[in-house]
């Protein structure tokens, strides 16, 4: 997982590879997020060095450890680039009930 947010990260200026890495780290947090070592594992990398790292950890986060999570979107959302705006993004959304996390 923590590679393929990387790579998703490094690959911003190919929108196709990038949504590919996107959506195969996302399956992979599900697939975590089932599991309490997975669902430990993912809170660890909210306080990984890298800010997409904490930017997906977070909000892969968000339906099992709100506060945490919200915390580290709102410490990117301050931030510069699309990241900030991203993470702004999400916790609109989560705040207003309509991020699904699950698909």
């Amino acid at each position: 997982y923590e590679a393929l947010t990387i790579a998703w990260d490094q690959a911003s200026q190919t929108p196709a590879k990038a949504n590919r890495l996107f959506v195969q780290a996302h399956r992979i947090a599900v697939s975590l997020r089932a599991s309490p070592a997975g669902s430990s594992g993912l809170q660890a990398l909210l306080s990984h060095e890298s800010r997409a790292v904490r930017l997906c950890s977070a909000a892969e986060c968000l339906p099992f450890s709100p506060d945490a999570a919200s915390l580290v979107l709102r410490e990117i959302a301050l931030g510069p680039g699309l990241h900030a705006v991203s993470a702004e993004t999400v916790l609109k959304e989560f705040e207003a009930g309509r991020l699904n996390m699950d698909w």
